[in-house]
C-alpha cells in the first residue's frame, strides 16, 4: 500500500509540475504595424519571432498580428487595452504623450549613420529615467528603437544647387524635416503618405524626402526624376519594441533576457536592410534613365551647417512645445551618444548578431535589469 501510495504522490507531483511548466508557456501577440513586404514586418519583426523560437526550452514564442488587427495609429491603445502584447509604436503620433522621446526624434539632421542612430537612440532612451517613466505612465516597457537609413530628396525638377530649392514643393512628411526643406528655401507640403504618388504624378508635388527604399515602396520610380543624396537626416521616432508592462512582468527572468535579446537582433537586422533595399532601388532608378545627382557642393555645406541650427531649434521646441526645462543639456547629450555610435558602428556590425552583441556591451549589461521595470 505505501509502495501503491508513494507512486500515486509522485505521479500527481509530476502532473502539477507538468501544469506549472505549462502555465509559464507564452505566447505574444505582436504587431509592427506595417505591410508584410515592409521592413518593419520583413526583416524586422520577423526576426523578433525567430529569435524567440530558437530557444524552445524557454516556453516563449511570438504570433505576429496584421494591420486589421493593429495599425500604427492604434498601436498604443491596443498594448494598453491587452489587444497585443508587443508593438511598434512611431512616437511621432504621439508627441504629447512622449516628449522626451519627441524631442530625439526631432534631431534627425544628426542622423548620417541608421544603425548607429539604432544604438543611439536606445541607449540614450534606455538610460533616460524622464524617457522611461513616460512608458511606465502608460503601462508599457521600452526594448530599443530602429532607425531607418538617411533620408534623401527626389524631385521631378533638376537641383544643380541651393538656389534650384527655392519654392520647390516637396512633401517633408514629419516636422524635423519640414523645419529643414523651409531652411533650404523649399516649400514643404504636408500631404499624407498615400497621396504622395498622386502629388508627384498630377505636379502639385516637385519632390520628397525619404529613404531611397521609397523609390520602390512608393512606386517612385514612375514619377520622379532626379535623385539628390544629400543626407537630410534619419526617421527614428520610434520605439520599435514596446512591451505591454503586465505581459512584460508575467515573463520569468530567463524569457525578459531572451526577449530583449531577441528585440535586440531584430533592430539590428532593420536598417541593413532598408539600406540595401535603397541600393537595389537607386541602381533600378539609374537603369530607368533617372538622374542621380552628384551632390551639389553648395547644399552639401549647407546641409552641415543646418545640424547646428537644428539643434538650437529643437533645444526650443523641447522647452516651449514638450516644456522640458533642460531641454539644451538633453540635445547635448543625445548629440555625444550619436558622435559615440557613429565611432562604434562598422560595416562589420551589419551582421545582426554583433550588431545585438554591440548594443548588449553598451547598453544592456551596464542595466539593471531586475529593476528595469517594476
Amino acid at each position: 500500500m505505501d509502495i501503491r501510495r508513494s507512486f500515486k504522490v509522485l505521479a500527481l507531483a509530476t502532473s502539477l509540475m507538468a501544469m506549472v511548466a505549462g502555465a509559464q508557456a507564452v505566447e505574444l501577440r505582436i504587431a509592427a504595424g506595417a505591410p508584410p513586404s515592409h521592413p518593419a514586418s520583413d526583416p524586422m519583426y520577423k526576426t523578433f519571432v525567430e529569435s524567440l523560437a530558437s530557444k524552445p526550452e524557454l516556453d516563449i514564442r511570438a504570433k505576429p498580428l496584421g494591420l486589421e488587427v493593429s495599425d500604427l495609429r492604434s498601436m498604443l491603445s491596443n498594448l494598453q487595452s491587452n489587444v497585443i502584447d508587443v508593438g511598434n509604436i512611431l512616437t511621432s503620433y504621439y508627441a504629447a504623450d512622449f516628449p522626451q522621446n519627441s524631442l530625439v526624434g526631432d534631431l534627425a539632421p544628426l542622423g548620417k549613420k541608421g544603425l548607429a542612430m539604432t544604438g543611439a537612440v536606445t541607449e540614450y532612451t534606455a538610460t533616460c529615467a524622464e524617457c522611461l517613466a513616460e512608458f511606465d505612465k502608460l503601462g508599457t516597457v521600452y526594448l530599443g528603437t530602429g532607425s531607418t537609413p538617411t533620408n534623401w530628396i527626389h524631385t521631378t525638377k533638376p537641383v544643380a544647387s541651393v538656389a534650384d530649392l527655392k519654392g520647390l514643393r516637396v512633401r517633408a512628411g514629419a516636422a524635423p524635416f519640414v523645419r529643414w526643406a523651409e531652411a533650404m528655401g523649399a516649400a514643404p507640403q504636408q500631404i499624407s503618405f498615400n497621396e504622395e504618388f498622386e502629388a508627384l504624378s498630377t505636379g502639385l508635388l516637385d519632390g520628397t524626402i525619404a529613404p531611397p527604399t521609397n523609390l520602390a515602396a512608393s512606386r517612385l520610380f514612375e514619377v520622379i526624376k532626379y535623385i539628390i543624396p544629400v543626407p537630410i537626416g534619419t526617421t527614428h521616432a520610434a520605439a520599435s519594441f514596446t512591451f505591454n508592462k503586465d505581459t512584460w512582468l508575467d515573463l520569468t527572468p530567463e524569457q525578459r533576457a531572451h526577449a530583449l535579446r531577441s528585440a535586440s537582433k531584430a533592430l539590428a537586422a532593420f536598417e541593413p536592410a532598408m539600406r540595401r533595399s535603397g541600393d537595389a532601388a537607386v541602381a533600378k532608378a539609374k537603369e530607368m534613365g533617372i538622374k542621380f545627382v552628384d551632390l551639389p557642393a553648395d547644399l552639401e555645406k549647407a546641409n552641415n551647417d543646418y545640424e547646428a541650427k537644428a539643434m538650437a531649434d529643437v533645444a526650443e521646441v523641447g522647452r516651449t512645445r514638450y516644456k522640458i526645462a533642460d531641454a539644451d543639456e538633453r540635445v547635448k547629450r543625445f548629440a555625444a551618444l550619436v558622435e559615440k555610435w557613429n565611432g562604434l558602428v562598422t560595416e562589420e556590425h551589419d551582421d545582426i548578431e554583433k550588431m545585438a552583441d554591440l548594443m548588449h556591451q553598451e547598453i544592456w549589461s551596464k542595466i539593471d535589469l531586475e529593476n528595469y521595470v517594476k
